[in-house]
């Protein structure tokens, strides 16, 4: 969970809690003051008694607005601004709910959340933000995501140049199996991209996305323009407008 930093306090801080200090006193003086005044002289001056209840009343005020944690300010306005769009959201647990009481982590940030015990990975909705703790309630069985494979990290990816075009190869070691992305070459030096192909055993776990990212760095390396004749590699370079410079028409 992300805390509050504790902070050495401001001057006007101090100067807060000093004037909040005197309220309460000053006004039951007052108080005390006005009922005097109407046991032994006869006559109340309700003037008094007002100001002191107005000192009173200040003073709860006060404490109220500076002291209470959902209104006074924060040293993280930003995360409680962020909370409060995580909202409608739906995330996995990144660690169970145990008495009422578990971590998910919502893109960047770890947080505190707070609903009915529910194990680690499963889905959830954020349906309200108290402080720094996200109230979550588990996502219906139906509208549950497949988790996605995490990307592998040991692919070898190696290049096959032949005569008029070649390939680039993924493999890992210990599957005896490949992914591949073919291209043609031109007379002009440009790369078409031709096909990309990747077997059922490397499926979700982004060898695709390698193979392309693999072609665009040699072509800024090697000073070649790729035409994506391939969909894959055309959606791919949708994705990521920073490889304008490397594709052509």
């Amino acid at each position: 969970m992300l805390r509050r930093k504790a902070a050495a306090p401001s001057a006007g801080a101090w100067l807060v809690a000093l004037v909040s200090f005197i309220l309460p006193w000053a006004g039951i003086a007052l108080i005390v003051t006005g009922a005097w005044r109407l046991a032994h002289e006869g006559r109340a001056e309700i003037w008094i008694f007002a100001l002191g209840l107005a000192l009173i009343v200040a003073d709860v005020i006060i404490d109220f607005v500076w002291a209470h944690p959902t209104l006074s300010p924060t040293d993280e306005p930003s995360l409680n601004r962020r909370g409060a769009e995580l909202i409608g959201r739906t995330f996995r647990l990144s660690e169970p709910i145990a008495g009422g009481r578990g971590m998910a982590r919502c893109d960047d940030t770890v947080w505190q959340v707070e609903g009915p015990d529910l194990p680690a990975g499963r889905q959830v909705r954020v349906t309200g933000i108290n402080g720094m703790l996200l109230s979550v309630e588990p996502l219906p069985k139906r509208e549950e995501e497949p988790e996605k494979p995490m990307p592998r990290t040991d692919v070898v990816i190696t290049r096959e140049d032949g005569p008029a075009g070649g390939r680039y190869v993924a493999r890992v070691p210990g599957i005896d199996a490949e992914a591949e992305l073919t291209f043609r070459s031109r007379p002009s030096g440009a790369v078409v991209a031709a096909h990309t192909g990747v077997p059922d055993v490397f499926r979700g776990q982004g060898l695709g996305r390698l193979l392309v990212t693999r072609l665009v760095e040699d072509a800024r390396k090697e000073g070649f323009k790729i035409i994506p004749a391939c969909s894959y590699v055309d959606a791919e370079r949708r994705k990521h407008p920073e490889w304008a410079d490397v594709f052509g028409g």
